[in-house]
């Protein structure tokens, strides 16, 4: 993932990644910006590796924050941040570019927060959400191993998958304090993901091995604050939308430290 690495404008000025450029316009993309190439590459390795898959409805994700003072919660104030509190950067997503962040079980929610909780940071809430509509993703989770040079085979896969599984590596690590730089590259990917990938099909978001949690899986939905609904809210729109699972609100809970991993 070098090439993906910060570089002139990318972490400072802009995510936004333009789609493919028409034949015939000027110089090839691939020649004007090698992180392109990666992009279009990535793009046609996931259907090879079987990576695409839909969540149903219902399907359960929990979430959780961590805060200072007791306070009431909603689904609203749970769930995805707004653009204006998306004051810091993410795996998948800068600053001020707010996406869903989900578990598979509360224990690894909470250990995906609670290793990035600052010092003031007492309580933590959760609860799960639930999807309203299904939704297709990219589960990073079922890529299969990397065959050995003997296996005739999966010979014609085998550099895809090293490709792929270096960047799943990425998806877990541990930015170590150096999230504005460490994230970048998961970021410009996610965002090629949503954005670029299929226009005609888009997914909704992905799945990846948490990195806090030794089994737990987590995945991230382009899904907006206002589409995190209340049990008893109405859907806004046709689009998928998450609903707070009743009685699974533990609001303004101690901060279970000794849930980090070491």
């Amino acid at each position: 993932m070098e090439a993906l690495q910060p570089r002139g404008d990318v972490p400072h000025q802009t995510r936004v990644l333009a789609g493919p450029v028409p034949p015939g316009r000027g110089t090839p993309r691939w020649r004007r910006d090698p992180a392109a190439a990666i992009l279009d590459a990535l793009g046609g390795l996931i259907p090879q590796a079987g990576l695409i898959h839909e969540i149903p409805a219902g399907h359960r994700l929990w979430r959780a924050r961590t805060h200072d003072a007791e306070q009431p919660w909603s689904a609203c104030e749970l769930g995805t941040a707004s653009p204006a509190q998306a004051r810091h950067p993410n795996r998948m997503s800068p600053a001020g570019i707010p996406l869903f962040y989900g578990a598979d079980t509360p224990t690894a929610a909470i250990q995906e927060v609670a290793r990035h909780a600052s010092d003031t940071a007492k309580l933590v809430t959760y609860a799960a959400f639930e999807t309203t509509r299904s939704c297709r993703v990219i589960d990073f989770t079922r890529l299969e191993p990397i065959s050995t040079i003997f296996d005739t085979d999966g010979a014609p896969l085998r550099r895809a998958l090293m490709f792929l599984h270096e960047f799943v590596n990425c998806l877990s690590a541990d930015a170590d304090g150096h999230e504005h730089l460490t994230y970048v590259p998961t970021q410009i990917v996610t965002e090629y993901l949503l954005r670029v990938f299929d226009r005609e099909r888009p997914v909704k978001g992905l799945v990846y091995n948490s990195a806090a949690s030794r089994d737990g899986r987590c995945t991230v939905l382009d899904i907006p604050q206002t589409h995190c609904l209340d049990a008893d809210s109405a859907e806004p729109d046709a689009q998928t939308a998450l609903r707070l699972v009743p009685g699974t609100l533990h609001a303004n809970q101690p901060l279970p430290r000794d849930l980090l991993r070491p």
